[in-house]
């Protein structure tokens, strides 16, 4: 007995195999030159500030301590600052160079590395970086599904 499926007179073409499909993965290009940009202007602000405490807190009896305060608060602050892109670095250079083996294991829909950025860009460093780890903590069966940040 023949199934007919209403298809609107399109033809219906039955496989026993299912194609492969092309690499549905993203495979961002890696960019070095703006990691050592931040980096190259990290030692550049560290020592401008240095520079500049040693001038503004010359005539204090411990001047020397509060120069390294200033100097640890502004290095703290820039870091908090490139923290988002170098999260979003490391993810890329795991999305390029990670075998499809290992990155299509993901039973999330967007996978674990898409989250991670979404997150990250979405609650900053500290939040997001807390969001993407839990979900790869999740990432096994029987959970699987969408689930956005």
């Amino acid at each position: 007995m023949k199934e007919e499926y209403d298809v609107s007179g399109v033809p219906v073409v039955r496989t026993t195999s299912h194609p492969l499909p092309d690499n549905p993965l993203r495979r961002p290009q890696i960019g070095l030159k703006n990691a050592v940009f931040s980096l190259v202007m990290f030692v550049v602000l560290i020592m401008v500030f240095y520079g500049l405490s040693g001038i503004i807190f010359s005539g204090l009896e411990k001047g020397e301590t509060y120069r390294m305060v200033l100097v640890f608060a502004v290095a703290i602050v820039y870091v908090h600052m490139v923290s988002v892109r170098a999260v979003i670095w490391m993810v890329h250079v795991y999305q390029r160079f990670a075998p499809d083996s290992v990155r299509l294991r993901c039973v999330f829909e967007p996978s674990c590395s898409e989250y991670m950025i979404m997150a990250v860009e979405k609650y900053g460093f500290t939040r997001g970086l807390w969001k993407g780890i839990k979900r790869l903590g999740r990432c096994h069966p029987p959970n699987y599904g969408k689930d956005y940040p």
